[in-house]
């Protein structure tokens, strides 16, 4: 980037694009009432998603006024993949299914963005002093 303020404007415009929420807010499924009684697995759960969803709205609120630099592109996909998610009512659609449609949405996104992202891991880490260490998790 080169100190290039159009460059970093357009970043932080894509981090804007990126807060806030990827599903609609007003659901009646994730009401408090219906929380208690959940196993410690599912809360613990529940309690991870929720905190990530709410470090999304800071992302946003602390972004936001570079959101209009944001790629169109990026929004489009972005817009594409919200109207997918929340397409139908709850009643209509269940959570199953919204769950199905998010993981088609993730994988879509991981099969465009995974192999540049594995080369760009690779190439900094390669720089590392010392070399890049052994991995210590399974294989791929």
């Amino acid at each position: 980037m080169s100190g290039d303020a159009t460059k970093v404007q357009e970043a932080l415009g894509n981090l804007a694009l990126l807060g806030d929420h990827p599903i609609k807010q007003s659901s009646p499924k994730i009401d408090p009432p219906t929380l208690e009684g959940l196993d410690d697995v599912t809360a613990f759960l529940v309690t991870y998603v929720l905190d990530l969803q709410r470090r999304m709205e800071y992302l946003f609120l602390a972004t936001a006024e570079f959101g209009a630099y944001g790629s169109p592109e990026l929004a489009a996909d972005l817009k594409r993949d919200y109207d997918r998610l929340n397409e139908g009512t709850l009643e209509a659609v269940s959570w199953q299914e919204r769950a199905a449609r998010a993981q088609e949405a993730l994988l879509a996104a991981h099969r465009r963005a995974g192999p540049a992202h594995e080369r760009l891991l690779g190439d900094l880490a390669g720089r590392a002093k010392g070399g890049v260490p052994p991995a210590t998790g399974p294989a791929r």
